[in-house]
């Protein structure tokens, strides 16, 4: 429902994905569908400015520390 980026661990975009409905065929039957776009989410630029108490700061670290739960507790190593 979002996308968010975090590059060298300071800087992070995030944004929302906007959902519309779109009818494809299933099965040769026309179904309603949500379809979140996320090639047309906005993306908000944020900087972690060495400010622990600022807003832009917080975001990034929430950002980071989300993203670190997400890759320790549901991600799994895919071997080759």
């Amino acid at each position: 429902m979002f996308k968010a980026y975090v590059i060298n661990g300071d800087v992070a975009f995030f944004g929302f994905y906007p959902v519309v409905t779109h009818d494809v065929r299933v099965g040769g039957e026309k179904v309603s569908i949500f379809d979140p776009m996320g090639k047309d989410a906005v993306l908000f630029h944020y900087t972690d400015d060495g400010d622990p108490e600022s807003i832009e700061s917080t975001f990034v670290v929430q950002v980071r520390e989300w993203f670190d739960s997400v890759w320790n507790s549901v991600a799994t190593e895919v071997t080759q």
